[in-house]
Parts: C-alpha cells; structure tokens; sequence
C-alpha cells in the first residue's frame, strides 16, 4: 500500500497480513524475495528502536531506485572500502569514510545474501532488553549482478538533542531514510539551522563508531577464521 506519510514520490509500505513482531530473522527471506519482485525498487526495514517510531508490527518499505544519496554513490563508495569477508559467492565490505558506518554485501544467491546477513547480525551487540540488534536495513536486486545489502548497524535509537529542552532541543529520530542520506526533520526551524556539524553529531551519536565497527568485524573474523 501507499505509504500514509510518504517521504518520497512514491513510497510503500508492504506490512504483515497477520501480526508479527518486527524482527528481520524471521522474516528475511521475505524481504530477499520481495527485493527480487521489485526490481524497480529499494526495499528497506527499520529495525525496533531504529526509526521514527518504535513499531511493534511487522514492515517493510519500498521507494523507487535511486531516491536515496546511500545507493547512487554506493559504487563510489566500494572502491574505498575494505574487504572483511569473501565467500565463492559473495563479498562481505565495510564502509567507514561515509557519513556513517555500514556493511555492504554483494551476493549472487539468495543463500550466500542470507549467510553473509547472519554472519553480521551475530556480530553485531544486542540490549538486555531487546529482541534484535538495532539496525536500519536496505536491499537492491538485479537480476545481472545479484543481491546488494546495506546494513547500518545503531547504537541509540535518537540523539540527546530530541528529548532536550529550550535552545539545545532538536528533534530528530532518525531511520532508514535518514541513513539512506536524506535527512528529516520535524519541524521547520530545525531545518533551517541544520549544519554539517549538527548531522556529523547527530549521525555520530546513533550509528556504529569506529570502535563499535572493529568489534563487530573482529567477531566476524572470529567466527569466519578460514576467510
């Protein structure tokens, strides 16, 4: 269906017929599929605590290729990253001179995508009291080159800055969308003194820092020691 509050000109969200917790796991291979399906599309997920809302159903949204800065200069991108792990079918990267850190996976099968992806969930820290690490999540078909998937992993669902009062106050809870590179805000005085430190702030608070990222892909390297 439509998206009810659309962020771009044409933007879905395709949501469970019957009620499901919103966790990718069970549900990932429904998203491969329908990122197969909708070729024309990048199909994302927000994950719990990783978006605008904390959603309690399950979803996921499509948007039109190349709306979003994350996937046109992805190519760019790779060609200043770093291998961590490769597979007879697919490649494991991380992105870490963006303005947020992320996995990349190149995949040819559906299989190789879903190894990979668990390869990096289980790398990846979960709270005490959550069900799944937090995490905003992109996928890409082409039936030429396979599967491509963005994973930014998060550590804090907003910054400081949403919950605080008088001039420091900026709201700002930043999802998918915002991790694609199109950054949204609530209200228009917000907008209008947004600067580069305040994004470089606000995306430093709530993604992976470079730490976070080295622990991840010294697990990874842990659990993978003949890659």
């Amino acid at each position: 269906m439509c998206n009810p509050y659309p962020i771009f000109p044409e933007h879905f969200t395709i949501s469970s017929r019957e009620h499901a917790a919103q966790e990718i796991l069970p549900r990932f291979a429904d998203f491969l599929d329908l990122s197969r399906q909708l070729e024309a599309c990048t199909v994302f997920y927000n994950g719990p605590k990783s978006g605008a809302s904390a959603p309690d159903h399950l979803h996921f949204q499509a948007v039109t290729r190349r709306r979003m800065p994350v996937e046109r200069e992805l190519n760019e991108q790779l060609s200043r990253s770093r291998l961590v792990l490769e597979t007879s079918g697919g490649r494991l990267y991380t992105l870490t001179d963006y303005l947020h850190n992320c996995f990349v996976i190149k995949a040819r099968t559906r299989e190789t995508a879903t190894a990979l992806f668990r390869t990096v969930y289980n790398a990846l820290d979960i709270e005490p009291d959550e069900t799944e690490p937090k995490m905003n999540l992109f996928a890409l078909c082409d039936r030429q080159e396979g599967q491509t998937l963005i994973l930014v992993p998060r550590r804090r669902h907003r910054p400081w800055q949403c919950a605080a009062e008088g001039a420091d106050k900026f709201l700002s809870s930043p999802g998918a969308a915002d991790m694609g590179g199109l950054f949204i805000t609530v209200r228009k005085e917000d907008f209008e003194r947004l600067t580069p430190d305040i994004l470089r702030d606000i995306y430093g608070q709530v993604c992976y820092s470079d730490a976070d990222m080295g622990r991840a892909v010294e697990r990874i390297k842990y659990m993978n020691p003949k890659h």
